[in-house]
């Protein structure tokens, strides 16, 4: 990925553009990248949100299967223009395989939580975002981001490793909910 973003940078540098990775800290930290599933879901009532979530957790304790997967991602990268602030990310969509066996089922459970009865409140979640399933591998800030600028296509089919986290914010708080480990059920 460092050099896929060092020839990025090179074909961008004219435009004033310079992307910084999300796979390390600018001090040379490895960091994790994440699949980013969604916008925001958003909630009635801190009460209806923190039961979604303890629901979503049980709902994971029913399937442990799905973790400890290999997330494969596509070679072609996409930039995703922030709708609040001017920060554009350069993303890898994840593949249409894995969109099948793990995505749509997770969402698949997450729509269902939203209509059951213990919630029962209006959900925005569309096909749209599901179908834009994606990992962030670097943003830049530059505002003068050409519209029509394309990324290159990475040579090498990258897959990133699924662990036993859903990581979400609350009131700005990151919270994780841990998965079951299938090797320890």
């Amino acid at each position: 990925l460092s050099q896929y973003l060092t020839l990025c940078n090179s074909k961008f540098k004219a435009f004033g553009v310079d992307f910084q990775p999300m796979f390390h800290s600018e001090f040379g930290t490895p960091m994790n990248l994440h699949l980013s599933l969604s916008p925001n879901l958003m909630f009635p009532t801190e009460t209806i949100r923190d039961k979604f979530f303890s629901l979503l957790q049980d709902k994971f304790l029913e399937k442990p299967g799905w973790t400890d997967r290999t997330v494969p991602l596509l070679r072609t990268p996409i930039l995703v223009k922030s709708p609040r602030v001017e920060t554009t990310f350069l993303t890898l969509p994840v593949s249409p395989q894995a969109l099948d066996e793990y995505i749509r089922p997770l969402f698949s459970d997450i729509i269902a939580l939203f209509t059951s009865e213990q919630l029962s409140i209006e959900h925005s979640i569309s096909q749209n975002f599901i179908d834009k399933a994606h990992v962030t591998i670097a943003k830049t800030y530059s505002p003068q981001m050409p519209p029509n600028l394309l990324p290159p296509v990475l040579t090498t089919t990258l897959a990133i490793p699924c662990d036993h986290r859903v990581q979400y914010d609350r009131n700005r708080e990151s919270l994780t909910l841990t998965l079951p480990n299938p090797e320890r059920v």
